[in-house]
């Protein structure tokens, strides 16, 4: 069984800070959760794929969270910013 984008999100907080993912904020709150599961929909679900080429990136709960393709990343706090340009 596939989890939905935004609940994958909320759990990959919860363990980054400890914290119990219903403690958490709602994820609603910061992000548009129907859009953000629409845009990173599995290849494997019946329909259209997700777009495994985008990436999101958004503060949630004090943490920087990327969304690229299947993958999660969070950690830091504060706005999400991007690397130093070389």
């Amino acid at each position: 069984m596939h989890h939905t984008t935004s609940m994958q999100v909320v759990w990959a907080v919860a363990e980054e800070t400890g914290a119990d993912p219903t403690s958490l904020p709602p994820l609603n709150h910061v992000i548009d959760t129907d859009a953000l599961n629409a845009l990173f929909r599995p290849a494997s679900n019946v329909g259209r794929p997700g777009r495994p080429d985008c990436e999101l990136r958004f503060s949630y709960a004090g943490q920087d969270v990327l969304v690229r393709g299947e993958e999660i990343t969070v950690g830091g706090t504060g706005p999400p910013s991007d690397p130093p340009a070389e």
